[in-house]
């Protein structure tokens, strides 16, 4: 004798529970859940409808916050130091947001006094808006700071967004830090004209070669690194019109095994820089990955002054991704999209520093 309800059986409530669970729940056919009750899936169909009107089935959409985010990818890189995520409804009120944490972790890396452990000596920094949007909250420093961007930029005529360059030289006259004996820090930079070629870039790095000694030794020394990367979909057009200008479009660098471009430099799926071309190793001078690498390396290691301090955008995020388990970024700032990104996607890199 069975105890299933019949075709015309009236189910009791604690079946069509039961029945939405295995449903909803357990992702389980309408039809074999019937077919184990004994009716027919029409009539179960209906039966869930009305329950769901009823009230008897609710539905929550569980949206993680941003501190659940940032949480949860902690625990997915714990190569990383820190991580904030920012939720805005515009892409501005995201800029504005990156731009607050970004101008929070420098101010606190800036506030340690000299000789104390983790005291920063000199601040690299990166251009576009949300770098410049951070200057406005940099708050002046006792001690001096040599400053210098991360990459040398090239200016000619309407600039669409502050370089590089221009934003290191605004930190240093923000910062305003000078020594007891009232010796400013350096600003370091070199002046680089926009250049047509490739042998053109050969010629100017040989002519150059004092200077650029020594903005690799500001480099070197640079406690603080500020950078952003991106896929080679997301270049800067003009970016985009150079390289192909010179052959070396994103379908060739492609060929070449570039997943993406960080500080002017290109980079493989292993984080490794690959050299556009002999004696063109970037496309502008810039800090190495390598270089990003040991400093962060570095932080791991218990010295508080140094950070690679990455912001993310959208889809810009399997770049980034790429960065973080070569052990490149030790601080991060995302909005949403990238931050759902980055834990959706499967790991690409066995074996990232701890």
């Amino acid at each position: 004798m069975s105890n299933k309800p019949g075709p015309t059986s009236r189910l009791r409530r604690e079946d069509i529970l039961r029945a939405a669970y295995r449903h909803f729940e357990l992702e389980e056919t309408q039809s074999a859940i019937a077919a184990d009750l004994g009716i027919s899936t029409g009539y179960l169909a209906r039966r869930l409808k009305q329950a769901r009107a009823d009230g008897w089935v609710r539905f929550y959409v569980d949206v993680p916050t941003a501190e659940q985010r940032a949480a949860a990818l902690l625990h997915r890189f714990p190569v990383l130091s820190e991580i904030e995520v920012v939720e805005a409804e515009t892409s501005g009120g995201n800029d504005i947001a990156m731009s607050q944490i970004l101008a929070t972790w420098l101010n606190d890396l800036l506030a340690v006094p000299a000789g104390e452990p983790g005291h920063v000596r000199a601040v690299a920094t990166g251009g576009g808006v949300v770098h410049q949007r951070m200057l406005d909250r940099i708050l002046p420093r006792r001690d001096p700071c040599d400053v210098g961007p991360t990459a040398l930029s090239t200016l000619s005529g309407r600039v669409p967004r502050w370089p590089a360059s221009t934003i290191a030289a605004a930190l240093s006259f923000r910062l305003q830090a000078r020594s007891a004996e009232g010796e400013f820090g350096t600003l370091f930079d070199v002046s680089l004209e926009p250049l047509a070629d490739l042998d053109a870039i050969r010629a100017w790095r040989q002519t150059r070669a004092a200077a650029l000694a020594e903005m690799h030794e500001f480099w070197e020394s640079a406690d603080v690194v500020f950078g952003a990367a991106t896929t080679l979909d997301h270049l800067y057009p003009e970016r985009t019109a150079w390289l192909e200008a010179v052959g070396l479009g994103p379908a060739e660098l492609r060929r070449q095994g570039v997943v993406g471009l960080a500080a002017n430099q290109h980079f493989d799926a292993t984080g490794t820089r690959v050299d556009l071309a002999d004696g063109v190793p970037t496309i502008v001078p810039t800090i190495g990955l390598e270089q990003m690498a040991q400093k962060a390396a570095q932080r791991r290691a218990g010295n508080l002054a140094r950070a690679v301090i990455f912001k993310v955008r959208g889809d810009q995020a399997p770049a980034v991704q790429t960065l973080i388990e070569a052990g490149i970024i030790t601080h991060l700032v995302a909005d949403t999209e990238a931050a759902d990104l980055l834990l959706a996607a499967p790991t690409t890199r066995a074996g990232a520093p701890a």
